[in-house]
């Protein structure tokens, strides 16, 4: 009898419950980072990837505001970020309808992958593009635009 009950302990606590990277979207507990996967936007030429998002409110075309991006590839094991730095980014404000863009911005680097473009000055209220463009060697290894409205 002894031998049955030490044997029904071991198998059901001896073994470690393992634990988990969450998936993104999961919302359960646990103290596990969330890992990110996919692409939030892709540069149309290279395997490149942007994740982007503003320092505070979204800029008015009388408010000047300041944007901050990542550059990533995805791993090719799990599909986690991976970050990257790029020898030339240049991130453009382009008013597509009006064939003009606006107040040129600087770009910081705050961290591996990590930048900030500031100022962000939207001209005029209307449909605008946030345009991502990254070189390295002299070679472009794309652009990634995003669709805007300012009020």
């Amino acid at each position: 009898m002894k031998k049955f009950i030490l044997c029904f302990l071991f198998l059901n606590f001896g073994c470690a419950e393992p634990t988990y990277l969450k998936e993104a979207g999961d919302s359960g507990g646990g103290s596990a980072e969330k890992v990110e996967r996919a692409c939030q936007i892709s540069f149309n030429a290279s395997d490149l990837c942007l994740t982007w998002w503003w320092d505070g409110d979204k800029p008015k075309s009388s408010v000047d505001g300041r944007l901050y991006f990542k550059i990533y590839r995805l791993n090719i094991i799990d599909q986690s970020q991976v970050l990257l730095d790029l020898e030339r980014l240049e991130v453009v404000l382009w008013m597509p309808d009006m064939g003009h863009g606006s107040v040129p911005v600087t770009i910081t680097r705050k961290d591996l992958g990590t930048y900030e473009a500031s100022p962000v000055h939207f001209i005029m209220p209307g449909e605008w593009e946030i345009r991502f463009k990254g070189t390295e060697g002299g070679e472009v290894l794309g652009e990634a635009n995003v669709g805007i409205t300012i009020f």
